[in-house]
């Protein structure tokens, strides 16, 4: 046979029923005792959905809204008080009396008819230990328990940027991120061998919130290569380098080198024609000038023939 279940019940929890239940009973003597206990067993089941309801341990976001809720037995509250503890130092935040009003309370916080209490506008500086501080009115017994507050903030979204050399090669990539709580750490994601990079995180003396950055550095070896970078599952823009990035830059060199060539091409060809045309001029001359002494020359071969001719006669 099976044993029965059993349900544990705590002296805080139900202070007023210390001397008619067991501290640990058996679940089917629950059930045999429930039609002559009627308000016992609702009081257990207010305790228990109280439990469920309320943790211990809450969240908040930077500039958001925090609800504390308290698993006590409303009911029989004399009174229930919050407060934060901080380097050993604890500080009155909010609360409930039975009898007189409640003063002196963090400007940000709020009770409700629910017996809550509400924090609103949420910074870093509100994370830490708080302690809950409550006494029934049947007993002089103060009683306590602590609940934790985290607090979170988003990072932005990540950007990427990039600082190259004149040849567009040798750049250095960085990724940056700001103002989010708590510290997290830059993931790279490329297309190709990930590189050593150096991290940097800057943390505002006010907000307490974090600036983080990471930088690696490539010489474009490898080819193009796409690069992110992410923030947990923030993702930044995809960006390329060493490629169609670098690709104007190149096209316009080339564009310039075929410039220069062919303006050099161009003014060795003047040159050479220029030098050409003038070689030509200085042959004719000197063909004109042979062709002037030659006739010359034959003239005075014939004069000196007549000369001799008239002579003889």
């Amino acid at each position: 046979m099976t044993p029965p279940s059993r349900v544990s019940i705590t002296n805080q929890q139900l202070p007023c029923i210390f001397n008619l239940w067991p501290v640990t009973m058996e679940a089917s003597s629950l059930r045999l005792l429930k039609p002559t206990h009627p308000i016992l067993i609702l009081i257990l089941i207010n305790v228990i959905t109280a439990e469920e309801r309320c943790p211990t341990e809450f969240e908040g976001v930077v500039g958001g809204n925090v609800t504390f809720c308290f698993k006590v037995y409303w009911p029989k509250i004399e009174f229930l008080y919050l407060q934060r503890t901080l380097h050993g130092t604890e500080t009155f935040v909010n609360g409930f009396h039975a009898s007189k009003s409640v003063t002196s309370t963090w400007p940000n916080t709020k009770t409700t008819t629910n017996k809550e209490i509400i924090m609103s506008g949420l910074n870093v500086s509100h994370e830490g230990e708080y302690y809950c501080y409550y006494r029934y009115n049947d007993t002089t017994d103060q009683m306590s328990f602590q609940l934790q507050l985290t607090i979170t903030a988003p990072f932005s979204k990540p950007s990427v940027t990039k600082t190259c050399g004149k040849k567009d090669v040798d750049c250095n990539i960085t990724c940056a991120s700001h103002n989010g709580y708590p510290r997290q750490t830059i993931t790279w994601q490329t297309s190709s061998n990930v590189w050593n990079h150096v991290d940097n995180e800057k943390q505002c003396p006010t907000t307490k919130m974090f600036n983080i950055s990471s930088t690696f550095y490539t010489n474009c070896s490898g080819g193009e290569v796409n690069v992110s970078c992410s923030v947990g599952n923030n993702i930044s823009d995809t960006i390329t380098l060493c490629g169609s990035q670098a690709g104007p830059l190149s096209n316009i060199m080339i564009i310039i080198i075929i410039t220069i060539s062919a303006a050099t091409g161009i003014l060795v060809t003047v040159i050479a024609t220029k030098r050409c045309w003038g070689c030509k001029r200085q042959k004719q001359g000197a063909a004109v000038k042979n062709k002037g002494a030659q006739e010359d020359l034959m003239e005075e071969i014939r004069l000196t023939e007549s000369k001799e001719t008239v002579s003889t006669l």
